[in-house]
């Protein structure tokens, strides 16, 4: 198989399991889209945020800007973003942005606070809340 006996002992011992791992990973990926999108949404009603299809991460197209703008302007907030130009070649996807949401409801809440900072200070306006260090 290519990989170590450790790994691969660990994965036998789970296939009688695979059903349950699945349906609750799915159940945990579904909260945390969920939660991240309604997070957005209530903070930046301007954005377009559809579900996502698939994987764990939101495709969301900007009213204005660039993503690469709004990465540069997340990432001194502390939060990495991949802007759409960095997923297509011939400078497709620039004005969208590539959210990803595996991390606990609570972090996603303060992301998307940071995140609304972070746009907000590209438009020139206040954010509704000021982001607070994490892990304070």
């Amino acid at each position: 198989m290519g990989s170590g006996l450790l790994d691969q002992a660990a994965v036998v011992a789970a296939l009688p399991d695979l059903e349950a791992i699945v349906t609750q990973r799915r159940a945990l990926a579904r909260e945390r889209h969920d939660h991240l999108r309604r997070e957005l949404s209530a903070r930046l009603p301007e954005w377009e945020i559809p579900a996502a299809r698939g994987g764990y991460s939101l495709w969301i197209r900007l009213p204005s800007g660039t993503g690469d703008e709004l990465a540069a302007a997340a990432m001194t907030r502390g939060v990495a973003i991949a802007s759409g130009s960095s997923s297509a070649p011939e400078d497709r996807f620039l004005d969208h942005v590539r959210l990803c949401y595996p991390a606990p409801p609570e972090l996603l809440t303060e992301a998307a606070v940071r995140l609304e900072d972070a746009w907000r200070s590209l438009q020139g306006t206040p954010a509704t809340r000021v982001p607070v260090p994490l892990g304070a």
